[in-house]
C-alpha cells in the first residue's frame, strides 16, 4: 500500500503541461500495453490559457494595490506531485486543490492523475503501479497579486502539517518524517534513469520468453513432421491399398494393365457399333444421307473421354497425389478394413 506524500518544486520544464497531459510523452512510462488510463484536467493548451489569464489578473491586481507600483516577481509557479493509490479519482484531487487553494491561496491550473507510469517487474513478471497527481500551481495572491509562497515556507512546520493533511484528506497512511527516512525526493530525470533500465530488464525477458515460445513451437511440429509418412511410404502404402481393392474385386494386381486394355477396346468396338448403328438409321430417317444429330456426337465425346479417364486410373499408379494427408490415410484404412469385413 502506497504511503501519502506531497512533493513541490519549482516548475523546470517549459513542456510540462505536455508531460502531464501525455500530448509529449516522456520515455520513461511503462511498456504500451500496461498502461492504465489517465485522467486530466485542463489538457496543456487550456492549462496555459487558464495561466495566462491568472497571472495577467495578478500583475494587474498588484498595481492597483500597491500604488501602481510594478509587477516584478518572477518565482511563482510551481509544481506538486502527490502519491496515490487506485481508487483515487480526478474528482477527489480536484477537491484537494480546491481545499489546498482555501488553506493556502495558491491558484492551480492543471491537474492530472497518472495511472501509466510504474516499475515492472521482469523476472516474476507484473507491475508495481506508481499512481499519482501533477498539481501545477501559481502561488500568487488572487486578490492583490503578492506572493504566497515566501509566507507558506517561513512557515517551518508548514510542510509537515502539509503531509499530514494530505494523508488525511486522501486516508492514506502517512509517510515517515524525512528526518527519520532519510529518503530524498526522484526527480522527473532520476525516476527515467531508473526507469528505462526497469524497461530494460524487463524487454530481456519479453524477448526471453518469446525465444522460448518460439523453441518450443519448432520443437512440437518437428515431432507433428515425424509422425508422418515420407512420400515414399505414402508411395508404398497407397499401392498396398490399391492391391487390396483388386483382390477384392477377384483380380490380380498384376492382370490390372490386361484387364484394362481389354475392357477399353471391348468398350470403344461397342461403342463403334452403335455409332455406326446410329448413323444408319438416321440417314434412314433422312432420306438416305447420313445426319448424326450434335447431341449425339456430344455424348460420343464425353463417353470417349470418361473412358479414358478410368482407364488411366487403373494402370497409371505412380500418378496419385504424395500429399496424402493423416487423416485422409487412416480413412483409406479403414474403408480397407470394413471391405475386408463385408466381403
Amino acid at each position: 500500500m502506497a504511503k501519502a506524500s506531497i512533493h513541490i518544486e519549482k516548475r523546470k520544464n517549459p513542456n510540462q503541461e505536455r508531460y502531464n497531459d501525455r500530448s509529449i510523452p516522456p520515455n520513461y512510462l511503462l511498456p504500451e500495453h500496461l498502461r492504465k488510463p489517465i485522467e486530466v484536467w485542463n489538457y496543456a493548451d487550456q492549462a496555459l490559457e487558464l495561466k495566462q489569464a491568472i497571472v495577467l489578473k495578478a500583475q494587474k491586481d498588484y498595481s492597483n494595490t500597491h500604488n501602481g507600483r510594478a509587477f516584478i516577481a518572477t518565482d511563482f509557479n510551481y509544481t506538486g506531485i502527490v502519491n496515490l493509490e487506485a481508487h483515487h479519482t480526478l474528482e477527489e484531487v480536484k477537491a484537494y486543490v480546491a481545499e489546498f487553494h482555501r488553506r493556502y491561496g495558491w491558484q492551480c491550473y492543471q491537474a492530472v492523475i497518472h495511472r501509466d507510469e510504474g516499475d515492472p517487474d521482469p523476472i516474476e513478471g507484473g507491475v508495481t503501479y506508481n499512481y499519482h497527481a501533477h498539481l501545477e500551481w501559481i502561488t500568487l495572491d488572487e486578490n492583490n497579486g503578492e506572493s504566497l509562497k515566501r509566507k507558506f515556507y517561513k512557515n517551518r512546520g508548514a510542510l509537515r502539517d502539509l503531509q499530514t493533511w494530505t494523508a488525511e484528506f486522501f486516508k492514506m497512511e502517512r509517510g515517515e518524517l524525512v528526518e527519520i527516512s532519510g529518503h530524498k525526493h526522484v526527480d522527473g530525470r532520476q525516476y527515467a534513469t531508473i526507469a528505462n533500465a526497469q524497461k530494460k530488464r524487463y524487454r530481456a525477458k519479453l524477448e526471453k520468453e518469446k525465444q522460448k515460445a518460439k523453441k518450443e513451437a519448432q520443437e512440437e511440429a518437428q515431432k507433428q513432421y515425424e509422425k508422418h509418412l515420407s512420400p515414399d511410404q505414402v508411395k508404398a502404402q497407397r499401392l498396398e491399398d490399391f492391391k487390396s481393392l483388386c483382390s477384392l474385386a477377384g483380380m490380380d494386381s498384376k492382370d490390372i494393365p490386361t484387364k484394362a486394355d481389354e475392357a477399353k477396346a471391348s468398350l470403344e468396338a461397342g461403342i463403334r457399333q452403335l455409332t455406326t448403328n446410329l448413323s444408319t438409321l438416321c440417314a434412314l430417317a433422312s432420306g438416305g444421307k447420313p445426319n448424326t444429330p450434335k447431341v449425339v456426337m456430344e455424348n460420343f465425346t464425353n463417353l470417349e473421354t470418361a473412358i479414358n479417364t478410368a482407364y488411366s486410373a487403373l494402370i497409371e499408379v505412380k500418378g496419385l497425389n504424395n500429399e496424402l494427408t493423416t487423416l485422409d490415410k487412416k480413412s483409406h484404412r479403414n474403408q480397407s478394413a470394413r471391405g475386408v469385413k463385408n466381403h
